[in-house]
């Protein structure tokens, strides 16, 4: 049964027609050719941005952004704006980003004795820009000394912007397989999201939840995870979740679908494991139960909590659940076979707001 099963989750998967722009299962995870090149100077090569009229105002925000503290922070939050999934001309403007030097000049600003409003703007227009963006996901990754910045920010004493800061990784890693695998590799990373995920700041706790949960469903981070302790993180989230309201419900899920992602296949979900408790276990069960629901509602584009989640990153979990003969049966309990006849027959519209 757990072979069928786990055949017709995949073919599930297979159907929403997933590029390799996007982590899923039918995704290789490939390390980056090495090259004297950086991965800023190749992405900012391959932009075919033809169509795309030159804004001039972005080449001044760019230029503003080595100028005094007020100027950058201005400067920050303009191209923020602009970069925009509500402007109209956003992806021809991060691109013109992109070229024009816009990721390196913001890194630079990346610094705890920036001002805290100058790191906020900053972070948000980092994290719109990568925000449906894999070229510019990997040239972030790849941008000499930004990932070491980001580590910086996420330590309790940089000030109140490891919520921004988490915020560029989860987008990052949710768009981009390659840079997930840069993201890990940095010294300090998941040990840093690992302790924001447990903090008491729930805000700041969502992001970094979010983040682990998308690292996670790239299968060559998997050991890096685990090796970096994040099970009994998730574990901790699970047991001490507690509300309806969307941040900690949302937390609750990407929790539980990390969990799965890094688990599923080697653990069956009743029986608990090593690094959860009763209560983690009990909440761990509630969330896959939530996971199938939510995948009805990812097929057909409804948000929950607050989050439109895409089917493949409720598929991905699920994939991972089903390999294990108990968690089968628990799926098949809880409805998963009758929403994977909706995704069968409904036509999946290009993709859009994800998680």
């Amino acid at each position: 049964m757990v072979g069928c099963f786990g055949f017709f989750v995949r073919r599930a998967d297979r159907a929403l027609g997933g590029s390799s722009d996007y982590m899923g299962v039918h995704s290789p995870h490939t390390l980056v050719p090495s090259s004297s090149r950086t991965n800023l100077e190749l992405a900012a090569q391959d932009v075919d941005d033809s169509s795309h009229v030159h804004n001039p105002e972005i080449s001044q925000y760019i230029s503003q952004l080595s100028g005094r503290n007020d100027q950058a922070s201005v400067a920050a939050e303009r191209l923020f704006g602009l970069a925009h999934v509500s402007n109209a001309q956003h992806l021809g403007n991060k691109r013109q980003m992109l070229r024009e030097g816009a990721i390196l000049a913001l890194s630079a600003l990346l610094h705890p004795e920036v001002p805290e409003i100058t790191r906020y703007h900053v972070c948000s227009a980092l994290s719109e820009l990568a925000f449906q963006e894999t070229q510019i996901c990997l040239a972030i990754s790849g941008c000499p000394g930004l990932l070491k910045r980001l580590v910086t920010l996420l330590q309790p004493g940089a000030g109140r912007t490891q919520e921004d800061a988490a915020r560029i990784i989860n987008n990052c890693a949710a768009f981009c397989e390659e840079a997930v695998l840069h993201i890990i590799r940095c010294s300090g990373m998941v040990r840093a999201l690992t302790a924001l995920a447990t903090r008491d700041d729930m805000d700041a706790r969502h992001i970094a939840v979010g983040a682990l949960n998308s690292l996670s469903r790239c299968a060559a981070a998997r050991p890096a995870l685990v090796a970096g302790k994040v099970l009994p993180a998730l574990g901790r989230v699970l047991e001490e979740y507690c509300g309806d309201g969307d941040r900690p419900a949302a937390t609750h899920a990407s929790a539980a679908m990390a969990m799965a992602n890094l688990t599923g296949d080697k653990e069956g979900v009743l029986h608990g494991g090593s690094v959860r408790s009763p209560a983690a276990t009990a909440r761990y069960q509630h969330g896959v139960r939530r996971m199938v629901d939510l995948l009805e509602l990812a097929i057909q584009r409804k948000q929950w909590a607050g989050i439109l989640f895409r089917p493949y990153s409720v598929l991905y979990p699920l994939h991972q659940l089903a390999q294990h003969p108990d968690n089968a049966g628990l799926l098949v309990e809880n409805g998963l076979l009758p929403r994977l006849r909706v995704l069968f027959t409904t036509r999946t519209p290009s993709p859009g707001t994800t998680r």
